[in-house]
């Protein structure tokens, strides 16, 4: 059960307003595996707080904040806010059943699933394409030092193949230099020898 917010447009077909949600209030707004978008908060005093600035993230005109927090409904769990000069101009925080989010990720705008062979891995951080990931694991490696991510996961691949890096592009090509740093095409091979000229992408 969470509480949550009322949004203004369709975040759940409109890309961009998805994004200005989850720019503006994080983790707590997400796609639904029934392919709805809500934002879900465990607080309802965090919910109230952030449900009168939704109208700055959607573009509209702003709710008014000077009147009191949110109050209960009687015989309910939900709350409501004044957020205008009339007490029916109001915001209704929902406590409800917060679906389980999609599994999907979204890889520039298209929703993707995810069954790489490091989708188990357990993140202490947010991980997000085409972002780094330099940010430490929470894992220790064998010199008592924290993994970052990147590390982890060549130590998990290498464990899985003997004390070898596999590659998991195996055979992909696209465009680098050769040893002379000349452009040229090259194939990524299972296991990735190291070569003395930077790859180009």
């Amino acid at each position: 059960m969470r509480y949550r917010i009322p949004l203004l447009g369709n975040p759940k077909d409109d890309v961009a307003l998805r994004g200005k949600y989850i720019a503006a209030f994080g983790s707590a707004c997400y796609m639904s595996e029934a392919g709805t978008f809500d934002c879900f908060y465990e607080d309802p005093q965090k919910a109230c707080e952030d449900g009168v600035l939704v109208p700055e993230s959607f573009g509209a005109a702003p709710y008014d904040k000077d009147y009191p927090a949110c109050e209960r409904i009687e015989g309910t769990e939900d709350d409501w806010r004044q957020v205008g000069p009339d007490s029916s101009i109001r915001i209704i925080i929902k406590h409800e059943d917060a679906p389980l989010q999609s599994s999907l990720i979204e890889v520039k705008t298209v929703p993707t699933e995810v069954n790489g062979p490091y989708r188990n891995l357990v993140e202490v951080t947010t991980v997000k394409p085409d972002k780094g990931f330099d940010c430490s694991s929470g894992q220790v490696g064998s010199d008592g030092k924290t993994l970052s991510q990147r590390k982890w996961i060549l130590e998990v691949n290498r464990k899985a193949h003997g004390g070898k890096i596999h590659s998991d592009l195996a055979g992909f090509t696209w465009p680098c230099k050769d040893e002379k740093c000349k452009p040229t095409t090259c194939t990524e091979n299972l296991v990735t020898p190291r070569s003395g000229c930077e790859r180009h992408a």
